[in-house]
């Protein structure tokens, strides 16, 4: 297969197939993450939001010699890499430790995820019908959410990795909300600030559930005036809120500047660098990884470890650096319920990270060498079970995509 060719954006052309952006897509009216140029339209929108842009030339319709008369040779040698360096100064003032193992917090905590879930999935069809919002039930249902995270931040984002929601909107709101208690405590956070960013996590796309369902369920791209009405879902939301007594600022910050970016590049406001509150800066974060990772009418979900390198290679452009470099520490290099291959040639899922080592993970293994089902699932700690019985180390070769192998972690791991 052909390598995707990098270009300027002021040098596209109907025929050429767009593959990745030099942006989120979320940032952007393109929902599919892949198409192909037709017309001006297009051309002069990608030259709206973008600087440059990847070409597959062999989805394009025009010659490769006339694509590759624009590449950018400096971009591709920045596109691949296989570590991403982990600054061990940031997050060292942590203050938590790990107190139970994944497997005897996923028992402690499965009862307070369902009951999340529910409040979640109530809360949502209490905004569709116009009623308000109980925020002291929300409280309640966050409070063991942020008390397992502290204990161990792998039980809760496992289960919400291998539990099925039924619709985007209800499972990203879920999502970010577990990334988001993981991210504070990653910084350090005191436990009634990440029961804040839990809750501004959980309510800042409720704006979403007032926008027409046909527009949230396209599968083509929009139109610059159906984008526009996409962004009034910030307005929407603090207009949600504001019938809701018992919020802090918080939430509140949270909702107005979570698509606002780093270098003035966001909305509504075009806020720049500190300009946007720090809890926005997260915000801002932990939605777009959540949603690159989430499964959406018009796009497919992305491997986390994919997202986690856009997200590195868009430090100090879209998001602050520090920030960006603390969330990697949070979640790991390659989260937790990543199916991934080992050198050894043995498919697992990570179960738990490594503080220390985030490129040392514990995988349960599922898949021997060969890629045969084993009948025992044993635990292979990177960090302690360092090399194999050749001598030779054992490392993480590549992650999967889920459903790799038509391995459902559920069905080993719970």
């Amino acid at each position: 297969m052909a390598q995707e060719i990098p270009i300027g954006a002021e040098n596209v052309s109907n025929g050429m197939y767009v593959t990745k952006l030099d942006c989120p897509w979320s940032d952007t009216p393109f929902l599919l993450q892949g198409f192909l140029i037709q017309d001006q339209e297009d051309i002069e929108t990608l030259k709206k939001y973008c600087k440059h842009i990847y070409i597959d030339p062999m989805q394009s319709s025009i010659p490769i010699e006339y694509i590759k008369r624009f590449e950018k040779r400096e971009l591709l040698a920045n596109a691949d890499y296989k570590d991403i360096p982990l600054p061990e100064s940031i997050g060292a003032k942590n203050q938590y430790e790990i107190l139970n193992s994944v497997e005897d917090e996923i028992k402690i905590f499965r009862a307070g995820h369902l009951k999340l879930t529910d409040n979640v999935h109530q809360t949502l069809e209490q905004i569709k019908k116009g009623e308000k919002i109980s925020i002291t039930t929300l409280d309640s249902a966050i409070e063991p959410l942020v008390n397992s995270i502290i204990r161990n931040p792998d039980a809760a984002t496992l289960l919400n990795q291998i539990e099925e929601k039924d619709t985007y909107t209800y499972n990203h709101s879920l999502s970010c909300a577990i990334t988001a208690v993981a991210f504070g405590r990653q910084l350090g956070f005191p436990k009634e600030d990440l029961k804040s960013l839990a809750l501004g996590a959980l309510l800042f796309d409720i704006g979403k559930v007032k926008l027409p369902s046909s527009l949230l369920m396209k599968t083509e791209n929009f139109t610059q005036e159906e984008f526009e009405f996409i962004k009034k879902h910030v307005e929407l939301g603090l207009d949600i809120i504001k019938q809701n007594i018992g919020l802090d600022d918080t939430t509140v910050l949270m909702m107005w500047t979570h698509h606002e970016r780093f270098l003035g590049q966001g909305y509504p406001r075009g806020l720049k660098g500190n300009e946007i509150p720090l809890v926005g800066r997260i915000a801002g974060i932990i939605d777009c990884y959540n949603a690159m990772t989430s499964q959406r009418p018009y796009a497919k979900a992305i491997p986390a470890h994919e997202a986690i390198k856009q997200l590195y290679q868009w430090r100090d452009i879209f998001f602050q650096k520090e920030l960006v470099e603390t969330f990697i520490q949070s979640i790991g290099m390659f989260p937790v319920g990543t199916l991934v291959e080992l050198s050894t040639g043995e498919v697992g899922v990570i179960i738990s990270q490594n503080p220390k080592r985030r490129l040392k993970p514990k995988v349960m293994l599922i898949l021997d060498s060969e890629k045969n089902p084993l009948g025992c699932f044993a635990t292979r700690d990177l960090q302690t079970d360092e090399r194999d019985k050749q001598g030779n180390p054992i490392e993480i070769k590549r992650g999967l995509e889920k459903g790799a192998y038509h391995i459902n972690p559920k069905d080993f791991y719970l």
